[in-house]
């Protein structure tokens, strides 16, 4: 599918399954502007992170299992497929793109992932010492990066952030898997984490203050992907009806966001323009980009 282009009325853009009511805001609305698929993407496309210029990156599947990491630039341009040279199992993700155009992300590399970032045409591989497996997931304008490591003893994944060329870890207590999603030009980091049977938002600032768990009402799990320099942060919860996209201007205000048509939708990065990024998923289980622009009216 070519990409498209379209403006959704804003009653159409913003809806509520039954038990997200609660969450409609009136001063928070969306438009979808594109929709788009990797050409000849088998069968679903997956963008991740998005930069003030508009330009998305991500992943889409090749011939399932195989991925292939790909830019698209706000012109509705896409790069050639994106292939870690170091890659030996066939898989290259790309996970996040700054005001640079650097992208980062991660590789198999035998059995265990290895992360990369690209600037051009020039890989530089990256690990975290003793991990049995590093994955990049975003990066900011300054080079800082956020992602997650597996443990050495394989029993756990470990939120990693950083920032200034120091790398510091962390995790919360009882969560076999902590991943940090996306980081701003602050340093302020967002991910989630795992309880029992269930996964919770969190906030990171630079000093390593944790806000979490962040959920809203009616969500049985809830997993954060982006930050912007605002603070406006963008994720998923998911509630018995599937996944709907989800905006907090502020921790304790959010509003949700459903594709027209969807199963699931998911908001996966934000920039400082209000764009985000994000993929919805059809009732025959393919996965479309889109981007949308958030609206927001500060009535306080």
């Amino acid at each position: 599918m070519k990409s498209k282009y379209l403006f959704l009325p804003l009653s159409v853009a913003v809806f509520m399954f039954s038990s997200w009511q609660a969450l409609a805001d009136p001063s928070i609305t969306f438009d979808v502007i594109a929709t788009f698929d990797y050409p000849n993407a088998s069968p679903s496309t997956y963008p991740l992170g998005i930069n003030d210029h508009g330009d998305t990156a991500g992943y889409f599947d090749h011939v399932i299992p195989y991925r292939r990491g790909f830019v698209r630039s706000r012109d509705g341009m896409f790069s050639r497929p994106i292939i870690d040279p170091a890659s030996s199992g066939d898989v290259t993700t790309v996970t996040g793109i700054n005001n640079a155009n650097t992208v980062c992300g991660y590789h198999l590399g035998g059995v265990t992932y290895t992360s990369f970032f690209l600037a051009g045409t020039t890989f530089t591989e990256f690990d975290i010492a003793g991990s049995t497996g590093t994955e990049v997931r975003a990066l900011n304008d300054a080079g800082d990066f956020c992602g997650d490591e597996r443990a050495s003893d394989g029993s756990r994944y470990l939120g990693f952030v950083s920032i200034g060329g120091t790398v510091s870890t962390f995790s919360f207590a009882g969560a076999t898997f902590t991943f940090a999603y996306g980081i701003n030009n602050l340093g302020q980091s967002v991910g989630y984490y795992d309880t029992t049977n269930a996964s919770h938002g969190f906030r990171r600032d630079s000093d390593g203050t944790l806000t979490a768990p962040i959920d809203p009402p009616g969500a049985r799990s809830t997993n954060l992907y982006g930050i912007n320099d605002r603070g406006w942060m963008v994720g998923t919860g998911y509630d018995n009806a599937g996944g709907h996209g989800l905006f907090f201007q502020t921790v304790s205000r959010v509003t949700t966001f459903d594709y027209p048509g969807s199963t699931t939708t998911v908001f996966t990065g934000i920039n400082n323009r209000g764009l985000i990024c994000g993929w919805y998923q059809d009732s025959s289980f393919v996965s479309h980009g889109f981007i949308a622009r958030v609206n927001v009216v500060d009535n306080e």
